[in-house]
């Protein structure tokens, strides 16, 4: 299943992929690239309006998705990808998610490049399993806001310290962060609570 993904009007749009019947190089896990956009009615169930867009498990795969679909610099305001292992959905309340957080990069609003770049990079790092305890990494969310725009890596286990700490350091390592920019960890109980998706406070940083 596809779903056509909102951009900025002066954009052009761009075919979503469909996947080839067979991979070369296969991941250990599907994945499943998810869009919401900006909507006009504030009455709308949000996960109504998450759209599933393709289903992945191969190398090839996922570069004819990423190659096919709107670049981050052209998705309009208020629009987010969530790239998940299958079958993970990009709520807090997921029995997958419902235990962990989030670590959270804040990028500011005239770094569109940056952002597209490092969400590529974040992609990587999921899919490619490059991190020890790899099943503790739901997905990946970029956001693109008005006043500053958001990448996210979402984590299964956000009590266990040690391990979201070392996840949190890998994932930065692998985005070529510098010592002067901070990522944050929220969990997700806090923002079901506060019904906010970016709440104040951190329970980690790095």
């Amino acid at each position: 299943m596809s779903a056509a993904v909102e951009h900025k009007p002066a954009a052009e749009a761009a075919p979503v992929a469909t996947a080839p019947k067979a991979g070369v190089h296969p991941l250990h896990d599907k994945w499943v690239l998810y869009y919401n956009g900006p909507s006009k009615d504030k009455s709308a169930n949000w996960e109504d309006l998450v759209k599933r867009v393709m289903t992945f498990d191969t190398v090839e795969d996922f570069w004819g998705l990423f190659n096919n679909i709107p670049r981050v610099e052209d998705l309009a305001n208020q629009s987010d990808y969530n790239l998940f292992r299958d079958p993970i959905f990009p709520a807090w309340e997921h029995p997958d998610n419902r235990e962990g957080g989030k670590w959270l990069l804040a990028v500011s609003g005239g770094d569109i490049q940056g952002l597209s770049r490092m969400w590529l990079d974040s992609c990587l790092f999921a899919i490619g399993e490059q991190f020890e305890d790899t099943k503790e990494i739901c997905g990946v969310v970029v956001s693109v806001r008005p006043r500053g725009h958001k990448l996210c890596l979402w984590t299964r286990s956000a009590l266990d310290e040690e391990k979201t700490v070392a996840l949190g350091k890998a994932w930065k390592e692998a985005l070529g962060l510098g010592p002067e920019s901070k990522i944050k960890y929220q969990i997700h109980s806090t923002s079901v609570q506060s019904q906010r998706s970016f709440p104040k406070g951190e329970a980690y940083s790095l």
